[in-house]
């Protein structure tokens, strides 16, 4: 019986093309000189890619999944040769950041910073900030300096690679506009009794006033209402002000007064 004794083609050369791609990247080129002797040539790739060409020859036309792995060829007579393969590396658009961590509520003009974790995969980040406010420091990256304006709105941030943009992650920060106005007229009595209990003082209220310090003369007491818009006084002897501030976490106001006189004794007959 003859036997003939057929001999591989040599080894494929280097494989060129991309070695890191995007997943559902279309028609990324791989190719390879021709090897002497070979009828044939037979490509594998990463899982969940497709050959969408070229098959049997020297140059593939691939369309990738999300998966990584090996770009592979053999060179084919009635044998096979050793497989030439290139890994792939394949990436996807990163992941939506994190919470944002950083003060909801701030005071105009103040300046406030912001930060994310890492996002896997992401190479640079985008922030944008509300009308007004101006980034001083840190776009691109997980940490963003902001001065504020007046204007309340969301600080939001995305994650990007060379394979596309996240959806965003916003954090709603409430601006409060500072210092609160001077409270307006204190009503209640002007003229008081040495001595007289359960005098009221009041004001309206201030927009955008947390609370309120109100301050009495030396010998009178505030029984109720401090902090609010509204004092219960017990007199004492001295004649004096009435006072009374607006505040916030930005600031204090100017104090408004009234000027109490203290009366002594009985009238004459």
């Amino acid at each position: 019986l003859a036997i003939t004794v057929n001999t591989p083609p040599a080894q494929p050369g280097g494989i060129t093309g991309l070695t890191a791609v995007c997943a559902g990247q279309a028609g990324v080129t791989y190719s390879i000189a021709a090897v002497a002797g070979a009828t044939s040539y037979a490509w594998t790739v990463p899982t969940g890619a497709t050959i969408t060409s070229g098959q049997g020859t020297t140059s593939i036309s691939v369309t990738y999944g999300s998966a990584s792995g090996n770009v592979c060829v053999t060179a084919n007579n009635t044998c096979p040769s050793t497989a030439r393969c290139a890994a792939i590396t394949v990436a996807s658009p990163p992941a939506t950041p994190g919470t944002i961590t950083g003060p909801a509520s701030v005071c105009a003009g103040s300046g406030e910073t912001y930060d994310i974790a890492v996002v896997a995969g992401a190479t640079s980040y985008t922030w944008t900030v509300p009308t007004g406010a101006t980034i001083t420091a840190g776009q691109g990256t997980t940490s963003l300096d902001v001065d504020w304006g007046t204007a309340s709105g969301d600080v939001c941030v995305i994650a990007s690679n060379t394979c596309g943009t996240s959806a965003s992650s916003c954090l709603a920060v409430a601006v409060n506009p500072g210092d609160p106005a001077t409270p307006g007229a204190i009503t209640g009595e002007d003229t008081v009794c040495v001595n007289q209990n359960g005098l009221t003082y009041s004001i309206t209220a201030v927009t955008g006033a947390d609370t309120y310090d109100w301050t009495v003369p030396m010998g009178a007491t505030i029984v109720s209402g401090q902090g609010t818009t509204s004092i219960t006084v017990d007199w004492g002897f001295a004649s004096g002000n009435v006072c009374v501030s607006a505040s916030n976490g930005c600031g204090t106001s100017a104090d408004n007064c009234l000027a109490v006189t203290t009366l002594f004794g009985a009238p004459e007959q």
